[in-house]
This record gives C-alpha cells, structure tokens and sequence, in this order.
C-alpha cells in the first residue's frame, strides 16, 4: 500500500509558506507517496464589540475574512500550475477549499 500524506494549509492568521508546499511536494515524491492537499478559508462570525466607539469588528472580520479568501485563491493558482507540472508524479492531489466556521 502506498503512502498518503495530507497538508493542510492555513490562510489565517498566518498564511502557510511556499517553501512549506514545496517541501511538502518533495518529501512525497521522495517517499513515492500521495499527497493530499486542502487549503482552508475562515468565516469570522459576528461578534458584539465590547467597545463600539473604539473598534470597528465587523470591519476587522471583513478584512480577515478577505484576507483568508484572497490567500486560498492563490494557493489554489499556484497548486494547480504545480500539479499541471508534467515533472510532478500524477498521484498529487488537491482538495476543494472549506469553510471554517
């Protein structure tokens, strides 16, 4: 049975690195492994600010949320440029992106 790795990429609040997908990528093909890969966006939920005048919440968690969203979508670009790379076993894969709520 061959091996199956799973790299879980984060995009808040501290977005995975490049080098760590493509460290990823070698160490499986190094253990002629699968690879499975999801990038996962947040969904910040409403909360009542506990100083209204002071911080703007709803502004914070739409910018965390887009910030989350644009950071998936290059994930997603450059893990398909990667896997449509003919020198990357076919046995990569990439998962759709989910919500974290």
């Amino acid at each position: 049975m061959r091996a199956q790795f799973h790299l879980p990429l984060l995009t808040y609040p501290d977005p995975s690195s490049f080098a760590l997908i493509q460290n990823a990528i070698d160490f499986a093909r190094h253990q002629e492994a699968r690879l499975h890969v999801s990038v996962f966006k947040v969904k910040i939920p409403k909360v009542s600010p506990p100083f209204p005048p002071i911080v703007d919440v709803d502004k914070m968690s739409a910018e965390a949320e887009r910030s989350s969203r644009d950071c998936a979508a290059t994930f997603a670009i450059a893990l398909r440029r990667l896997f449509a790379t003919p020198v990357l076993p076919s046995r990569l894969s990439m998962r759709n992106h989910r919500e974290l709520r």
